[in-house]
């Protein structure tokens, strides 16, 4: 019974998101929670389930685009943009052919999946960019999503609790796999919860941490920096059962990044500031663990990881790039070999091991898709920061986009290590979803701040001339 109403929240959804492409962001955050543990109680579990909330996305993507030209004035916005989007996809384009000449027209379904992990985000990234026009915007959507995340991340206790034995909807059994880590002297049960796997439970508690210390740092009352201190603690909880640590790492990057920000535009006071956030939700979160009771084999696990990390990057981020280019060549094996969920294209004959972000890149497009892919990063990096050296060193709002910032490169971190979380089709859309945000901040700090709109003259990058917005 439960996924015929699924199914109807979907097709409800998806009209509503037509509609209202606005609303559709919110819909498609609920689909993207639950598409997971609504598979699990279907008969077979069937994997594409894991595109469930593309209905939504599809809809509101066209409901934005049917109000205007939205695609042309984002590229627009950076005249160095289109150039680089374009080469991106002629290199999707190669990267399609390689794979049919490499495996035969029956490795279609294969490109299908890469082409998702590539075009959803890039896609995204343009509603995104649309979505913000005023600060509070991003203040409720965060808020929205801290809530609900919060909410499903109870599924990481109840598995760790062993509260319901046998209930599909926990953990992994019903899709056929056990999730562990063995280390010498110890071995790690690791935690999904209402998840398909602990990588996803883990991006999605790493994301509360995150959002949750933005908010903290901007709550206007005692009580409510409270909640937001514990919102920290509980995801910190969750992060350590799901025992992924490239996802755990992610705060330690964010802090790190948001920190960095701060210092750089000469605003030390509130760098110390999100360091005793930091070292709060840590104090509150070894309070609830003392009610959770967390293995302390998990501790240990973090920091072997800890001490890996160095050795990870290297071998991981930098050496799995020239042994791959040794093995697959110039260009590579083709779109989507490399991929979550290829295994279901049909092309068995495809056997690729590589776990980095950045060697899976590197199989998959070939050094031209790489190329592309650097080219095309090195410029929204530019235009991030153009945006920060920008930004008024005292703006109470510029905490929303330089969390932004610190998630955003919590992220790539994380993919750098490992892209298996990123093989998600609803994380690596809400990633680019986030690239989007951030990339629009001159419209909604302008709009949102009194001593921005008292300096007209101050741009926060190359969009602040257009004036032309979708509408609502």
């Amino acid at each position: 019974m439960i996924y015929p109403l699924f199914f109807l929240f979907i097709a409800v959804s998806t009209l509503l998101a037509l509609n209202n492409w606005r609303l559709g962001i919110y819909l498609m955050i609920i689909a993207g929670m639950l598409q997971d543990p609504v598979r699990k109680m279907m008969p077979g579990a069937p994997g594409w389930m894991v595109l469930a909330f593309t209905p939504i996305f599809f809809a509101l993507v066209a409901g934005l685009f049917l109000r205007g030209r939205p695609w042309a004035q984002f590229l627009s916005a950076n005249p160095a943009l289109p150039r680089r989007i374009h080469f991106f996809i002629v290199s999707l384009v190669l990267a399609f052919m390689v794979l049919l000449v490499n495996y035969g027209f029956g490795a279609w379904k294969v490109a299908i999946i890469g082409m998702i992990a590539y075009l959803f985000p890039l896609v995204a990234v343009a509603v995104g960019y649309w979505f913000l026009d005023h600060v509070d915007d991003v203040r409720r959507l965060v808020m929205f999503y801290c809530g609900a995340s919060a909410v499903m991340l109870i599924g990481g206790l109840l598995e760790h609790w062993d509260v319901y034995p046998g209930w599909p909807a926990l953990g992994t059994d019903v899709l056929g796999m056990e999730w562990i880590r063995h280390v010498p002297g110890y071995i790690v049960d690791l935690t999904s919860g209402f998840y398909r796997s602990p990588d996803i439970l883990g991006w999605h508690a790493a994301l509360l941490v995150m959002f949750s210390t933005v908010m903290s740092l901007l709550a206007k009352s005692p009580p409510a920096r409270l909640i937001w201190l514990g919102m920290i603690a509980w995801g910190l909880v969750v992060l350590l059962m799901s025992g992924r640590n490239k996802m755990i790492f992610m705060p330690v990057v964010f802090l790190s990044v948001v920190v960095l920000a701060y210092m750089y535009k000469g605003n030390v006071s509130r760098s110390l500031t999100i360091l005793l956030a930091g070292v709060l939700g840590i104090g509150l979160f070894w309070l609830i663990n003392s009610q959770v009771q967390l293995d302390q084999e998990y501790f240990l696990y973090v920091e072997e990881g800890t001490l890996a990390t160095p050795e990870r990057l290297k071998t991981h981020g930098i050496l799995s790039v020239w042994t791959t280019f040794q093995q697959s060549g110039f260009f590579g094996e083709g779109l989507g070999s490399a991929s979550t969920g290829a295994r279901f294209g049909g092309a068995t004959s495809i056997k690729t091991w590589q776990e980095s972000g950045s060697s899976k890149l590197m199989v998959e497009l070939g050094v031209i898709g790489v190329v592309a892919v650097m080219l095309l990063g090195l410029t929204v990096l530019q235009w991030l920061l153009r945006m920060l050296r920008a930004m008024p060193d005292q703006l109470q709002e510029g905490l929303w986009f330089i969390g932004l910032l610190g998630i955003l490169a919590a992220n790539s971190a994380s993919f750098l290590i490992s892209h298996q979380a990123f093989g998600d089709p609803f994380i690596v859309t809400m990633t680019g979803f986030f690239f989007g945000l951030a990339l629009s901040a001159p419209r909604w700090l302008s709009a949102g701040s009194s001593k921005m709109r008292a300096q007209p003259e101050l741009s926060l990058g190359p969009d602040a001339r257009n004036t032309q917005r979708p509408a609502r």
